[in-house]
């Protein structure tokens, strides 16, 4: 089996550097990404509530349809969003009931766009913002470690040599 042989301090620098600037480039593309994606949900999620609305409404409009055709649409509706009795609870008196607009607009596709809209949204602000540019930054940081730390070495070195060698110099 092959030993890996350690790394030089120039090999070490480059190879630091270049990460940096791998996840630096990489940042920004990772925020717009997610942005986008969780704008397209935000978008269907909104549209699927509104979608819904619409839909209600036109089933209940009376210059569409006959007085037949909206009780028929009526009761499907019921079936599909549910009914709310605003006044007159459990047929005292004069009972008004509606279609459940609530479940219509908070309908369970809705609601899962929304919270993938918004999973996208604070990933990208993590990853984008956060992670991948605090990533580069200490790479950068390490890398500025590193030449310090070798321009030291080199300076200890150079003064035993000299102290050594005084003719060199």
């Amino acid at each position: 089996m092959k030993e890996k042989k350690p790394l030089t301090a120039e090999e070490l620098y480059k190879k630091n550097l270049k990460k940096s600037r791998w996840l630096h480039n990489l940042a920004l593309p990772t925020f717009y990404t997610c942005l986008l994606i969780a704008v397209i949900f935000a978008f269907f999620a909104l549209k699927n509530s509104i979608g819904n609305v619409f839909e209600i409404l036109d089933a209940l409009d009376k210059e569409k349809y006959t007085g037949a055709e909206i009780q028929a649409n009526y009761a499907r509706l019921v079936a599909t969003w549910g009914e709310w009795e605003i006044v007159g609870e459990n047929n005292a008196g004069l009972v008004i009931r509606y279609i459940n607009i609530k479940n219509a607009i908070f309908s369970a596709l809705a609601i899962t766009q929304a919270i993938c809209a918004i999973t996208f949204f604070v990933a990208g602000i993590i990853f984008g913002r956060l992670v991948l540019p605090g990533l580069s930054k200490k790479y950068e940081d390490g890398n500025k470690e590193l030449v310090d730390l070798t321009s030291l070495r080199a300076a200890e070195q150079t003064d035993k040599i000299y102290k050594s060698k005084k003719e060199w110099f």
